[in-house]
């Protein structure tokens, strides 16, 4: 069985699987790279992701004011993350989750309570 060794990546290599997203596959690139098909995916993927930057302190303190009001792909829009951000940052900001956020309201004459229509399922419903 053949020892793998780690070795840490040239700026030639990153330079060249940066700069080769669609012309070779992962295979043709392992090849060129002498780099299992494994690393050189991974390597891609993390040279090619978008990295989003860190919460400033206006952002957290919008979820926390508007949690109670916006649902989490509102407030993902307005701030320009995505809806699983959002409801990640409610679990860590202890914030109640989006469904708990949903206020009661008693319906009356039937003495029950029914969670508040948000804006889409209102909009299905009455246009």
């Amino acid at each position: 069985m053949a020892k793998i060794t780690r070795r840490p990546w040239t700026q030639a290599e990153l330079h060249y699987v940066h700069n080769n997203p669609e012309n070779l596959d992962d295979l043709m690139l392992s090849k060129n790279l002498d780099r299992t098909v494994s690393a050189v995916t991974q390597m891609r993927r993390k040279l090619l992701s978008k990295k989003m930057p860190r919460w400033s302190r206006d952002e957290e303190q919008y979820v926390v004011k508007n949690h109670p009001h916006l649902t989490n792909e509102q407030m993902a829009t307005s701030l320009g993350r995505s809806v699983g951000s959002i409801s990640a940052k409610r679990r860590l900001l202890q914030l109640p989750t989006e469904k708990q956020s949903l206020q009661r309201v008693k319906v009356t004459g039937l003495g029950s309570t029914a969670k508040r229509w948000d804006e889409k399922v209102r909009r299905i419903f009455f246009g």
